[in-house]
């Protein structure tokens, strides 16, 4: 219950009391969550290694530090609803079937990568929880930290094509990509970041300066996401400004924030579409630079507009305007208007085609359809249909899930499906596509679990954010909602899950929101509000305070021996999860140390030590033992090159260049019987690849020499009579 007390005397600056140390622990772990976001997204997404790895032994070690001050302390608090407790289980289910799935997966090496990534992921929500449960405003400053993030890489971004002759991030390529390295990832990046800078920019209670930051970062946010030519980036903003509208309380506000953005931000966008030396690929520095001063005095011009007309409808709109169901209805269906008003344009614009509007769903169709057409590598992909590859590698990953549905063929394989599968010579990666991937590589099992974690999450957030008293902190926690919503979106259509730099703020955003709340208690001195039912100047206090200890008191008698036994569990568990994220870091590091020291005779030494070591160091990948047999080759010896190979071939007989190593060393040791037949393992594990084929047609002709005669000239056999061992199943 709160009653209200007389007003106290303000101390003077520096005579107030410190922040309480409850809050400390909870505001260091913010920063730690914030840096290890910042990390990941500045370091290419932390897809690759070692970054991922530096990634998971942060948050590995927040997670130690954390679970020490839970226990020990009790300055953490780890709170929430039992949906999401289930949704956190079965991700946890989840990240153990990548592990069991190493017993018959195809990638072996890839699958351990998956199950480290995939166990941090759980820590990170779990942090997540933890930030949310400790501190009222412990979500509002995650979502403060991940909005300046977004600001930060959408500048650096910017940064490329404004001043190419300063920091020339772009590298002459008209999409934005970078830091994440993918147009796509940068982004659905700053979807989830607009809706943080949409809700700061609506807050009524920002004096006029934070407010400016929040539309600044606004305008940074949509001319970045504009610039990615990025259509699923797009479609994830409209949706997150969807949910925003629909679970806040300061709808028009936000939705009057974008539109202004959107406007100004216009001229900015039409001159980066039409002028050649921003919109196409490989134009030269110099004419990039001027072009680009010319686009940032436009975007400067914009930028100044959005904030004289923020500022002027700040007056307009003074302490009058208030919230209530009638604006909040009419902002509904303002939203719902533009929609219909915009279908009806694209339709209109349609018709004037040729075939009128059924010509152009047509062209459409046959656009979304093709299997092996590009979309447009310039502006012209906003309105382009063509979705590129999509479909072929949705159809391979459909395929290899007809082939194994329930298990799958192991976290991470999809880059050996995808050869096997293949319709055309052309890399792929990834599917593009989550729910498609996970169908492929962990099967019905993998996907049930991983969709019931995501939806059980999601569902607890969603209902404590709708629970949360209306004020600034909903507000946050709504469009931090928002920009989970957009992740959500992406993960569907491109990069989401598999990058750690877009998963892990989303799911730490996601462990937050669905954390329970502490209670109320007295707030400190720099925590004092004015409710509404309390005077001016007047204390608002929760006498239930009163009834919890304060935090340490039980500290000095030393904590349970049972919560020591836990801590040392949670720091044994989480100190071998960093111990397994490392090896294949070090591994992939030792592998790459031998193939640059092999590279003069020197070296062959030291070289062979390395590839030693990688191989040991990680026991399911063929990286080590290839690197060794690549040392011995350069040292001539043949025959412990070909045991290298061979070890190489045993720990993943799924591996075109282990069998590609194995069949050249069988050629150069004129090993007919051995080049012939991997040579064809080669090519039945890679059917249309231009290295295997070209092994296949020289085993073939090695396996029929020319005729006995002098003047024989033979007849070489074509790859396809290699004889071709079918693949494992």
């Amino acid at each position: 219950m709160a009653v209200t007390s007389p007003p106290v005397p303000r101390p003077a600056r520096g005579e107030g009391p410190p922040a309480p140390r409850a809050q400390r622990p909870g505001t260091a772990l913010v920063l730690a969550l914030v840096a290890a976001v910042a990390y990941a997204v500045f370091a290419a997404g932390a897809i690759g290694l070692p970054e991922e790895t530096w990634l998971q032994v942060g948050l590995l070690a927040t997670g130690t530090l954390a679970a020490a001050a839970w226990l020990l302390s009790g300055h953490l608090a780890v709170r929430t609803s039992p949906d999401a407790w289930a949704g956190l289980a079965l991700l946890a289910a989840f990240a153990a079937w990548c592990g069991i799935g190493l017993l018959w997966s195809v990638a072996p090496d890839a699958g351990w990568l998956w199950l480290n990534r995939s166990f941090a992921y759980v820590v990170a929500v779990l942090l997540g929880v933890a930030v949310g449960a400790s501190s009222r405003r412990g979500t509002s400053r995650l979502a403060l930290g991940l909005l300046a993030v977004a600001v930060a890489a959408a500048g650096y971004a910017l940064a490329g094509k404004l001043l190419p002759g300063l920091a020339d991030t772009a590298g002459g390529v008209s999409r934005l990509r970078a830091p994440l390295g993918d147009p796509a990832a940068l982004g659905l990046l700053c979807a989830l970041g607009a809706p943080l800078a949409m809700a700061v920019a609506a807050e009524r209670e920002l004096t006029g300066p934070r407010r400016a930051a929040a539309l600044a970062g606004l305008y940074v946010l949509l001319l970045c996401l504009g610039l990615t030519y990025s259509r699923g980036a797009v479609a994830a903003l409209v949706l997150a400004a969807g949910v925003l509208v629909w679970l806040g309380d300061v709808r028009a506000r936000a939705v009057v924030a974008l539109l202004l953005a959107a406007v100004t931000v216009a001229p900015a966008l039409v001159l980066a579409f039409g002028d050649p030396a921003l919109a196409r690929d490989g134009v030269d520095r110099v004419a990039r630079v001027d072009a680009g001063l010319v686009l940032l005095a436009v975007a400067a011009a914009g930028l100044g507009a959005l904030l004289m007309a923020g500022f002027a409808l700040s007056r307009l709109e003074g302490d009058r305007v208030r919230r209530g169901p009638l604006s909040a209805r009419r902002t509904r269906t303002a939203v719902v208007a533009g929609l219909v008003v915009g279908l009806l344009v694209a339709g209109a614009l349609a018709a004037r085609g040729d075939g009128g509007v059924r010509g152009a769903l047509d062209r459409a169709r046959e656009d979304i359809l093709e299997t092996g057409g590009r979309p447009p590598t310039g502006p012209a992909r906003l309105r382009s249909p063509n979705v590129g590859d999509r479909w072929a590698v949705w159809g391979e990953a459909a395929g290899a899930w007809s082939d194994r549905p329930v298990h799958g063929w192991g976290a991470g394989s999809f880059p050996v499906l995808h050869l096997r599968y293949r319709q055309a010579e052309r890399p792929a990666a990834t599917t593009r596509s989550a729910p498609m991937r996970l169908l492929a590589e962990t099967g019905l099992i993998g996907l049930a679990l991983a969709l019931g974690a995501v939806f059980l999450l999601t569902r607890a957030a969603v209902d404590r954010v709708r629970r949360t008293p209306a004020g600034p902190q909903r507000e946050l926690a709504v469009a931090l909602m928002a920009g989970v919503a957009a992740w959500l979106a992406g993960a569907l259509w491109d990069a989401g899950l598999e990058t750690p730099g877009l998963a892990v703020p989303a799911l730490v955003a996601l462990g937050a929101l669905a954390a329970r709340r502490p209670e109320t208690g007295v707030r400190p001195v720099g925590e004092l509000t004015q409710g509404p039912e309390a005077a001016p100047g007047a204390r608002v206090l929760d006498t239930d305070a009163a009834l919890r200890p304060a935090p340490g008191l039980g500290a000095r008698a030393g904590p349970p021996a049972g919560r020591i036994a836990a801590l040392a569990g949670v720091a044994l568990l989480l100190g071998v999860a960093a111990v397994a994220a490392a090896l294949p870091a070090r591994s992939r590091a030792k592998a790459l140390a031998a193939q640059a020291a092999s590279a003069t005779p020197a070296g062959l030494s030291a070289a062979a030590t390395d590839a030693q070591l990688a191989a040991r160091l990680d026991p399911l990948s063929e990286r080590g033992p290839l690197a060794a047999a690549g040392v011995d080759r350069r040292r001539a010896r043949l025959l412990d090159a070909r045991g290298h190979a061979l070890e190489a071939v045993a720990r993943e007989p799924s591996s075109v260049a282990a069998w590609a190593a194995l069949a050249r060393l069988a050629e150069a040791s004129a090993d007919r019987r051995g080049f012939v037949a991997a040579a064809g393992r080669a090519v039945a594990l890679d059917p249309l690849g231009s290295e295997a084929r070209a092994l296949a047609e020289r085993a073939a002709r090695f396996a029929a020499p020319a005729g006995g005669s002098p003047t024989a000239t033979g007849t070489p056999l074509t790859p396809l009579t290699v004889p071709v061992a079918p693949p494992a199943p």
